[in-house]
């Protein structure tokens, strides 16, 4: 039943609920009418599977036989201090995954893109500061993060949200973004899709020939791009782990917007460690 509802084995869930047990006790009891506690290992379960299968609360609810309110008060009690302690363990982990080359880009280092998370329409704003949130891309509203990977999918670094309206370009050179990126690569080069062109202004970023109306692009150009697409698909693989994995980001997500950065943070921090146990390629298993 723990497979099937966190997607870990019961192996790495017993280490990981032992080795963060001391974030995941309680601090005080819940209940509805009458005082009960939650064990660390209950409240691990109930994070884990309300991000892999609850786009509202009812599946752990029927499960847990907890109301609403108590599972909510357990996920702010519990999340914040998970992601302050997991981050490290899953950097450290994306860092002993890094040997590995690009394939066609030796000198690259890392990939980076970002994701559309859906989210209702944002109350209490205007139609034009609401337009912000507005991706005409996907034709929905919500947020979008910034991810840097290395050549196995592990996430190097993730940043804050941003309205779904922002370009892509102006997340990357965000005053707290683009340190981050810079102190990754170093010297090293980063693959990028064509809507990043001019962040190789501010570093080493190999991006796609653009096609021009006036001309096609040339032989050597055209395979160039295909081999930026091969080798920069590990991104968009990570993307589909973490959204096939932790569903709760899959639809237009119902959660509060105080509390969706953390939790889509937490959630991409454990895909580190289940690409682990599942590489997103055959030939990176260890």
């Amino acid at each position: 039943m723990c497979v099937s509802f966190t997607g870990f084995s019961p192996g790495f869930l017993a280490q990981f609920i032992g080795k963060y047990s001391s974030q995941l006790e309680p601090s005080s009891t819940y209940g509805s009418g009458r005082r009960s506690s939650q064990t660390a290992e209950i409240r691990g379960i109930i994070v884990l599977n309300y991000l892999r299968n609850s786009p509202n609360l009812e599946t752990a609810r029927a499960l847990f036989g907890l109301s609403p309110s108590v599972l909510e008060k357990t996920l702010c009690e519990v999340i914040p201090k998970l992601v302050s302690v997991v981050s490290a363990d899953s950097l450290q982990i994306s860092y002993q995954y890094s040997n590995e080359p690009f394939e066609f880009f030796p000198d690259c280092f890392a990939a980076l893109d970002t994701t559309f998370i859906p989210h209702p329409y944002p109350s209490g704003l205007s139609f034009v500061q609401a337009k912000d949130f507005f991706s005409v891309k996907h034709g929905k509203y919500g947020y979008k993060w910034l991810v840097v990977v290395n050549s196995s999918g592990h996430a190097l670094y993730i940043s804050g949200m941003f309205p779904a309206g922002t370009v892509d370009l102006l997340i990357a050179t965000n005053p707290g973004v683009l340190p981050h990126i810079q102190r990754i690569c170093g010297e090293r080069f980063v693959l990028c899709d064509k809507g990043f062109l001019g962040l190789q202004e501010h570093v080493r970023a190999i991006i796609p020939h653009r096609k021009l109306k006036a001309w096609d692009l040339s032989l050597e150009e055209n395979d160039h791009n295909l081999k930026i697409a091969r080798t920069r698909i590990i991104i968009e693989n990570y993307f589909g782990r973490l959204k096939t994995v932790w569903t709760l980001f899959l639809c237009n997500s119902r959660i509060h917007v105080q509390h969706i950065e953390e939790r889509f943070l937490y959630a991409a921090l454990l895909t580190n460690f289940h690409i682990c146990q599942n590489p997103l390629r055959k030939k990176l298993a260890k």
